[in-house]
């Protein structure tokens, strides 16, 4: 016998006044590719499903709500999507397990994991470089993961700033001066950056190939989006249960929003 956990989704939606709410079209944008296995760089074969050659990757989507008229880009849509391969195979992201063990995703699931490494690299004279890698694995609903990191050594430079000579060790704080308030870019092809991280790593911006943004706030190592801004400035607020799952997804101020129930049930 094995649980699964059904979803069961309760919007409310509210129109003020006699105005008319028109929802807004997304406008395709040729930037918006993201990177890893589960992401759609290449060419996609379209013939029974959609499935990238390259790596391998095979994809479902699947809207379970629509809201025609919705505000904002982004909408109040509740959609599923579903990857062969997983975020935690390549960039060390986690497993999606929002609908059990499945690997399911949803529109509004992002996750943001941090991981550490440390390497050493043997100079000449004697010398040992130490490395130390701070890294965040973004988990974008679509399933596709992109890890962004930065990178400290036990050297110093000519013209480093003096905070940023020697530093070691991969948690906060995060240094400005050092490089490390505007996250380098993951690679070629990737148009989604990590901004704005605060000094002692307790939030930061995602800032999309679209326009939009994600907050992501709670701490380092305890991240969760807590906000999402759509390209034009909509903000939808995003609130969660005490085991981290999703449980509304509100917009304007409160006068739409969704609720989301997660029930698990043996079958």
């Amino acid at each position: 016998m094995s649980c699964r956990p059904k979803l069961l989704v309760a919007v409310v939606f509210f129109a003020i006044g006699a105005i008319e709410l028109f929802g807004q079209a997304p406008t395709p944008n040729l930037n918006e590719n993201p990177e890893s296995n589960t992401g759609a760089l290449k060419e996609q074969i379209r013939t029974g499903g959609s499935y990238d050659a390259h790596s391998g990757n095979a994809t479902r989507i699947v809207e379970d709500l629509h809201l025609p008229n919705a505000l904002g880009k982004y909408g109040l849509d509740f959609t599923r999507y579903w990857n062969s391969l997983h975020a935690d195979f390549d960039n060390t992201g986690e497993w999606p397990d929002d609908f059990g063990s499945s690997g399911w995703t949803h529109s509004w699931r992002w996750v943001a994991t941090t991981g550490a490494d440390t390497w050493a690299v043997d100079e000449g004279g004697n010398t040992t470089i130490q490395y130390w890698e701070s890294s965040i694995t973004i988990a974008f609903p679509d399933g596709h993961s992109v890890k962004y990191k930065i990178v400290r050594v036990n050297r110093s430079y000519d013209g480093e700033p003096l905070e940023c000579r020697g530093r070691t060790g991969s948690i906060p704080p995060f240094l400005a001066q050092c490089g490390e308030r505007d996250w380098p870019e993951p690679g070629e092809g990737v148009h989604d950056h990590l901004n704005d991280m605060a000094q002692d790593g307790a939030e930061f911006w995602l800032y999309l190939a679209d326009g939009g943004s994600v907050h992501f706030t709670g701490g380092y190592g305890n991240y969760e989006a807590t906000e999402v801004f759509d390209p034009n400035g909509f903000r939808t607020q995003l609130d969660y249960r005490s085991d981290g799952r999703l449980l509304k997804v509100i917009q304007d101020d409160g006068g739409r929003w969704l609720d989301v129930a997660w029930d698990y049930r043996a079958n």
